[in-house]
């Protein structure tokens, strides 16, 4: 078969818009695969780092991820939270402990009075905040005779 120049010409033309129609349609269709794939994986995963990122830096345990797609995505997601919630737990049960703790150190538990040890800390902030202002304080101690025997035959028990 032999092409004339004109028939040559059009056939390189068609050839040319083949092609180029070829390659816009090839970037319409991998724009619409990126859309597709960055609402599909990559912003779920945005949100999952800007929650860790949130619990790690700011401490924010209140953090829910909302993804309920049934994907690995959605599996990490609920994961998350659920692990969040068990963080949340443990803190606060820490928490909690930690302040019975301190009040078991600090307090008489029969007469739930500060004792001793709350007495020493206590004083030792007094004197160190009336040092820096340069300031006086005074200190009454008071000792009850026979209050030993008192304490030893009824305080224990009552």
């Amino acid at each position: 078969m032999v092409y004339t120049q004109n028939e040559f010409k059009n056939y390189i033309d068609f050839i040319m818009m083949l092609t180029l129609g070829s390659i816009l349609i090839s970037i319409f269709i991998a724009n619409i695969l990126f859309r597709k794939i960055h609402n599909l994986m990559i912003e779920p995963l945005l949100h999952l780092t800007d929650a860790m990122q949130k619990v790690t830096h700011e401490k924010d345990f209140d953090i829910k991820i909302k993804n309920d797609s049934p994907d690995e995505i959605g599996i990490l997601s609920r994961g998350f939270n659920k692990m969040i919630s068990k963080i949340k737990e443990e803190l606060d049960h820490r928490t909690k402990v930690e302040d019975e703790l301190k009040n078991l150190a600090m307090f008489d538990q029969l007469t739930k009075l500060p004792n001793r040890h709350y007495f020493h800390q206590y004083l030792e902030e007094t004197i160190k905040r009336h040092n820096r202002k340069e300031e006086h304080f005074a200190l009454l101690f008071l000792d009850l005779d026979g209050f030993k025997n008192v304490n030893d035959t009824l305080g224990h028990d009552y």
